[in-house]
């Protein structure tokens, strides 16, 4: 076999230097890919080790192996640190993945939630996923934030992707890889500013300890300090992220990974009324800053253990703990009060406490067999995870002081109360997954399948309960073949499940909602050049989808459905000076089964085409030498907030422009340092999102200066 058998994580930010150190378990779990010069070390250059520019050749996401991306028959996307830095840096993942092909990540500027994305049209809500492992949601305001800063790569796993993780979306998951040690030594620091009072600084060290065989460690962090588009609205974050990795011997190694952020600020405008917002400021706050807040705190340590037992046969684990606290409180806004005089509306306030705990783990055997002419990675593994978020939650029954969006005043005198019980959520989970990798000469098969065990409680405190028991079985398959010349088609069968809570008049609980997916494409790797090309259609469907019943007013039936055929298109090269990023998407979305009077229509959120151009040259001789220019565009189509189909969203056109400098392009002893500016939503577009019920601000141009250091 040409893999390795390891776990996902990694980034850095030291470019050129790291780019040969190769991976902590490669030496260990293949000897054919050791050459005899060459003393194998650190994690570059693997599934999980940094990547210089924006072409990534392989990735664990879609196999949990480490597998070059031109021999795997899924459709998978990754972003590199590289591509993320070129751009200014991103506040959200939704930010890091907005030129990659079958990803729509709704523009709300307020909303940090890490699940506004889709991916090939249905939402990434509890799909999320950090070092392989499940990124814990609850039903409020429990939602981790992910740090791109943080993330050595983001990857994109499109279409269902039960057998290896468990319960997720049909659309896809997002994988992030985190930063860990590479047993190098390095760093950077960087300063940055921006518009709305942006001001930040960011760090990422590493070393070695002892004679550097052993151990190394790495430091990550942010501090920021800034104001947002909406008035009054901060959005202030502290984050560290130390690791530490151990070389136990020559086929055992510990990866200790964790991280602590805390951000306070609020949530800014939201719930706008539609038919005022092309009236409206897009600085607008219809809440109040002496009384809004939404002030979090999250904490997670986990590890990766790796150990050979032979150079063909490898243990693998993965666990992490997390923790997260909310203190939430907004003024929403309410009805019209037309008899106080146009633009008048009362509010209501939302209060929330709310905690979230969660623990993962995963455990995987790996195997490289030979049974005559095919070659075999088998994976077997089982994996564990349970969640529970409880809070204490009361709105819509205080009162608080209207407010007028064109004069709006603030100051309000908002009286806390009594809440009602708190919301329990619990999910337990539990899966055992089995797949193997075929290769024969250039033939590329994949073959897996899952059995799931999940239990899902939800306890709104008051008057509803449900509890739900599912099990599941999910099945893929895929198969490639590569050319000589780099040109590999392929064809692939993916399932997932969801489960729903609830149950049925006759008190049925609910089966749980299944995607499945049929795909066909070809990847396209020039032979001697930096690139990869992919070009993807699919047939997803989701069904079990709850609709209504028809019969029983007020209960739902399991009898909806919901189709997305669509085509993709991605490159990324690298060629010379210049580095070009390419994406399209095409969606057919149709809701085919529903009692809800919306058969036929088109799923809300889903843009029926998007596409993006990114572009960087750099200069590497004459008078700019050392600098590097580049830009961007971004285009959805436009496409309906409801499933109704009633309440239709503008498409946009947004341009995005980047410069910087090496220094050392001037002198010598100043290489290293960097001044960038970059320039989002150059003209300024006006964007909203609106539902049937109210409206969102996208975000404005925003402009940043950063000075940067790596040694």
């Amino acid at each position: 076999m040409t893999r390795s058998f390891i776990a996902s994580g990694s980034r850095v930010a030291i470019v050129a230097a790291l780019a040969a150190v190769p991976s902590l378990a490669l030496a260990q779990s293949d000897p054919a890919l050791v050459l005899d010069p060459i003393t194998v070390t650190g994690i570059a250059g693997t599934a999980t080790g940094p990547v210089e520019g924006i072409v990534a050749e392989a990735s664990a996401t879609g196999t949990k192996t480490d597998t070059p991306l031109i021999e795997t028959p899924r459709s998978i996307s990754v972003v590199t640190a590289g591509e993320i830095a070129q751009r200014g840096g991103a506040q959200t993942v939704g930010d890091a993945l907005g030129y990659t092909a079958g990803v729509f990540s709704v523009p709300i500027a307020t909303n940090r939630a890490n699940w506004t994305e889709r991916i090939r049209g249905f939402s990434t809500f509890r799909s999320t996923f950090v070092d392989g492992l499940i990124d814990p949601n609850g039903p409020g305001r429990g939602q981790p934030q992910i740090e791109p800063w943080g993330a050595e790569r983001i990857e994109v796993l499109k279409g269902p992707a039960s057998v290896l993780y468990g319960q997720v979306a049909p659309g896809g998951l997002i994988n992030v890889v985190s930063k860990r040690p590479t047993f190098a030594t390095g760093g950077e620091v960087q300063g940055q500013v921006g518009g709305y009072d942006f001001f930040q600084g960011a760090f990422d060290l590493q070393g070695v300890a002892g004679d550097g065989d052993r151990a190394a460690w790495r430091l990550v962090g942010l501090a920021q300090d800034a104001g947002t588009q909406t008035d009054f609205v901060d959005d202030d974050r502290l984050y560290v992220a130390p690791s530490l990795a151990l070389r136990i011997d020559d086929g055992t190694s510990f990866t200790l990974l964790s991280h602590w952020r805390r951000a306070t600020g609020a949530e800014g405008s939201g719930n706008l009324p539609r038919a005022l917002i092309n009236e409206l400021p897009v600085s607008l706050n219809p809440g109040d800053p002496d009384f809004d807040r939404d002030d979090t705190t999250q904490w997670a340590v986990g590890y990766e253990f790796v150990h050979d037992f032979s150079p063909s046969v490898s243990l693998v684990q993965n666990a992490r703990y997390m923790r997260l606290d909310v203190d939430y409180r907004q003024l929403y806004l309410a009805d019209p009060l037309p008899e106080l005089g146009p633009g008048w509306y009362g509010r209501t306030p939302y209060f929330l406490d709310e905690t979230t705990t969660a623990f993962a783990i995963d455990t995987r055997l790996t195997a490289d067999v030979t049974t005559g002419a095919l070659s075999h990675g088998l994976l077997a593994g089982f994996d564990y995870r349970e969640q529970e978020t409880t809070n204490d939650t009361d709105y819509l029954y205080g009162e608080a002081p209207p407010i007028n969006l064109f004069d709006p005043g603030y100051g309000a005198d908002v009286v806390d109360f009594p809440r009602t019980p708190g919301e329990t959520d619990q999910i337990e989970n539990a899966g055992l997954y089995l797949q193997d990798q075929i290769e024969a000469g250039r033939w590329f098969a994949t073959i897996g399948g899952r059995y799931d065990w999940a239990t899902t409680h939800y306890d709104d405190g008051a008057t509803y309960r449900t509890d739900t028991d599912d099990g599941a079985l999910s099945l893929n398959a895929g198969l490639l073949y590569l050319f000589d010349n780099g040109v590999a088609p392929y064809a692939s069968y993916a399932q997932s499940f969801w489960p729903e809570p609830g149950a049925a008049f006759d008190g049925t609980a609910f089966e749980p909602s299944r995607g499945e997916q049929f795909e066909v494409g070809v990847k396209y790797q020039p032979p001697g050049l930096d690139a990869l090309v992919t070009l993807a259609a699919y047939d997803l469907t989701r069904t079990n989808v709850p609709t209504d019943d028809p019969e029983h007013e007020f209960y739902t039936i399991q009898t909806g459905e919901v189709r997305m055929r669509g085509v993709e298109l991605e490159g990324r090269a690298m060629v010379g000076p210049v580095e070009a990023i390419l994406a399209y998407t095409y969606i057919d979305s149709e809701i085919t089964k529903s009692n809800a009077g919306d058969q036929g229509n088109e799923y809300r959120d889903v843009p029926p085409h998007t596409a993006s151009l990114w572009l960087n040259y750099g200069f590497d001789a004459g008078p700019l030498r050392g600098a590097t220019l580049g830009g961007g565009v971004r285009y959805w189509s436009a496409y309906w907030g409801d499933n109704a189909n009633t309440v239709r969203n503008d498409g946009q056109t947004l341009f995005d422009l980047a410069a910087s400098y090496d220094l050392g392009g001037l002198r010598s002893d100043w290489a290293g340092v960097t001044l960038s500016a970059n320039v989002s939503n150059l003209t300024d577009e006006r964007i909203t999102v609106c539902s049937p019920w109210a409206c969102d601000f996208g975000e404005t141009r925003f402009a940043s200066l950063t000075v940067a250091y790596q040694w």
